[in-house]
């Protein structure tokens, strides 16, 4: 709920603040505002279009083309509603029904159509802030839908007057909100300078998904982020796990011993190996692990792994 009244006060600061200077200083360069917006709600008039057209392909006339834009625009449109809905998951803890998800979305994109509405698909950025502003039910949805109707069918002239530079301001302080923890950290990291070689490669892989997604489009960025972190977590795998290998003097215990006994466990240390791993450790790391054990064992009485790293 504070964000969503941090938001209001902005809007409505940032409109007063627009329209002083513009009082103040008549040729300031303070941009357009949003202007006469169309009222009201289309009918349902494409649906006679949309027969005739489907009895032309009848005859067989584009109706290749059609089929293959409809296949791209469904199978475009539920990867960016999946992968919206994990990541709406991801920020409110929360798990959502794929079927139910992707039914929801082609109803409402038939119905949208009838209408001369575009195709859509599910958008995080909406879910995400209304959670943070203290949406948690159904009923938050709701609201937000009757209060976009109001404001077509009876506020165009309100919505007329905003300026745009103020809902520009708005769209980036909620573009910044959006961003995960795990990026916020990783950016913390790089910073304090304590980043290490996979913190340096995690963030090329932040940088280079956010400029496709601004210069070609949503599903391509995505494609290319996750074969990209594919080729960088076997290049990971590709390398050793053991980070430091010594023997038993050098990570003695900590129980105090008496003098008799710390001389015998003295002369035993050196056959006991301690092996600090690190990276993760799965099927495809495991034989080179076993590998430097054994030829660690035949030096060695005990070999302790160390996976606190």
């Amino acid at each position: 709920m504070r964000l969503s009244l941090q938001s209001l006060r902005g809007v409505l600061g940032g409109t007063v603040c627009y329209f002083a200077i513009r009082g103040a200083v008549a040729d300031a360069a303070l941009g357009p505002t949003v202007g006469i917006l169309p009222g009201g709600l289309p009918l349902p008039t494409a649906l006679g279009g949309a027969l005739a057209v489907l009895g032309t392909l009848a005859g067989g006339v584009h109706l290749s083309a059609l089929v293959g834009s409809a296949a791209v625009i469904a199978i475009i449109g539920a990867l960016d509603s999946l992968l919206g809905a994990a990541a709406i998951d991801a920020a409110s803890e929360t798990r959502h029904r794929a079927n139910r998800e992707l039914v929801a979305q082609g109803l409402g994109n038939l119905a949208s159509a009838l209408f001369g509405g575009v195709a859509i698909a599910l958008s995080p950025a909406q879910a995400i802030s209304g959670w943070r502003a203290g949406g948690r039910t159904r009923t938050a949805s709701y609201v937000s839908s009757a209060v976009l109707l109001a404001l077509m069918l009876g506020g165009a002239h309100v919505l007329a007057h905003l300026p745009i530079a103020v809902l520009a301001g708005i769209m980036l302080v909620v573009a910044w909100n959006l961003i995960d923890t795990w990026t916020r950290s990783l950016v913390r990291r790089l910073v304090a300078r304590i980043g290490d070689r996979t913190a340096w490669s995690s963030a090329a892989v932040v940088v280079l998904v956010a400029g496709l997604m601004v210069t070609v489009g949503f599903v391509v960025a995505v494609i290319a982020g996750v074969f990209l972190s594919m080729a960088l977590f076997i290049a990971a795998m590709n390398r050793s796990l053991v980070r430091s290998v010594c023997d038993g003097a050098a990570r003695p215990s900590r129980r105090i011993y008496g003098p008799e006994e710390a001389e015998r466990l003295a002369a035993g240390r050196s056959r006991i190996k301690v092996v600090e791993l690190e990276g993760a450790l799965f099927f495809g790391s495991t034989e080179r692990l076993s590998a430097k054990i054994e030829s660690l064992a035949k030096a060695a009485d005990y070999v302790v792994l160390d996976c606190g790293a």
